[in-house]
């Protein structure tokens, strides 16, 4: 992956994710409880990622998976590690910056599950998926798009 492709996707990561964290920061920060607002945030968030996702797979960089399989896998990993081991004060210190990176910006989607018995911990694990979904899934469609363009292209001829 050339450098330039490196530096966009780190620009793009880190400034989507704190734009999003900005919006939902006091609701999930302070316990203020999620709102509306919160889940329209997610879903931004979740839609420009699917966007990003499209471009590289256009370009068939096939890097952006590897990316995006360590980036949204360090996600899961630790989301399960947090809500197994939610009782220990030591592991949930020590992951909790990762906790707050990936689930701030999706907090907003415990408005939709809506239980008395969802905790932030088990939001995590629950929406912790859909990041790497919504990435493969506008790569996948990126990839769908360059393939017709070639048809169409043959297709002319």
């Amino acid at each position: 992956m050339k450098i330039v492709h490196r530096i966009i996707i780190a620009v793009f990561t880190i400034s989507v994710t704190l734009i999003a964290l900005g919006f939902n920061w006091i609701d999930f920060h302070e316990d203020y409880g999620m709102t509306v607002e919160n889940t329209y945030v997610g879903v931004i968030y979740l839609l420009l990622w699917t966007v990003f996702s499209i471009y590289w797979g256009v370009i068939k960089e096939k890097r952006y998976i590897k990316f995006l399989s360590i980036y949204w896998g360090i996600n899961i990993i630790t989301s399960m590690f947090i809500c197994l081991f939610a009782h220990s004060e030591f592991i949930t210190s020590v992951l909790y910056s990762f906790f707050i990176w990936y689930l701030g910006p999706l907090s907003g989607f415990g408005v939709i599950i809506n239980s008395p018995y969802l905790t932030k911990y088990t939001l995590s694990l629950i929406v912790a998926p859909l990041g790497i979904l919504t990435c493969f899934i506008g790569y996948g469609f990126g990839r769908l798009v360059l393939r017709l363009k070639k048809y169409k292209a043959v297709e002319a001829d």
